[in-house]
């Protein structure tokens, strides 16, 4: 009894321990490759800031590892009655910056020994693309409202900003690590409840005093 007890719980230990491992080869790969992998979510981000901020955003444009745009307002020049001053901020934002989230979900995947591997890989790396595409625009947007004068000139009201704020500190600490690890809980619910819940149940159950341990 006390072996099969022991097993879970050495299982559980012993996933962890696969999935830094594998997590740490996958991200130095990873690196290397980046650009490239994370350019589907670049456009996303492209396509979504080009219809729904372009009342912000005058242009923008995609290269492999990163999202550049463009925008451009004009102000009242002080003192000077008609006449009007025309400013402009560049921004960018790179496509890999918060996309270690695929890195660490085949990592997951390997460390649970997942039997449709490939399967699920090539599908959670489509469903992560959507995620990552959410960080990006909303870093870049963050990084053109934090130019000078830019959310005056741009008459942005103090909820947009604080909203764009809100959404580029979900996306920035929140979607890169809680999106691949649910969707790995979903794609690995069976192995999740017999190793990892078990494990972690036998470990509480063997920390708690046993019948009798109290009596003298």
């Amino acid at each position: 009894m006390t072996e099969q007890a022991n097993k879970p719980s050495a299982s559980l230990w012993v996933f962890f321990g696969l999935t830094v491992v594998w997590f740490l080869l996958l991200i130095a790969l990873w690196m290397q490759v980046s650009q490239w992998v994370t350019y589907p979510a670049g456009k996303i981000a492209q396509i979504a800031l080009d219809h729904w901020a372009d009342f912000w955003i005058n242009s923008i444009n995609l290269k492999p590892g990163v999202l550049e745009a463009k925008a451009v307002w004009s102000t009242m020049a002080a003192n000077q009655e008609g006449v009007r001053v025309i400013s402009e901020v560049n921004a960018s934002a790179k496509t890999d910056h918060f996309g270690y989230g695929f890195p660490l979900f085949l990592a997951l995947l390997l460390a649970s020994r997942s039997k449709k591997f490939f399967k699920r890989a090539i599908l959670g790396y489509c469903i992560l693309q959507f995620p990552q595409a959410w960080s990006i625009a909303f870093e870049l947007l963050r990084n053109i409202l934090v130019a000078p004068k830019a959310a005056v000139g741009l008459q942005v009201g103090h909820w947009e900003m604080q909203g764009v704020y809100l959404a580029f500190q979900i996306g920035s600490y929140l979607v890169p690590t809680l999106v691949p690890v649910g969707l790995w809980l979903w794609f690995e619910r069976r192995f999740f409840a017999a190793v990892v819940l078990d494990g972690w149940l036998n470990h509480v159950v063997k920390r708690m005093p046993q019948d009798g341990s109290d009596k003298s």
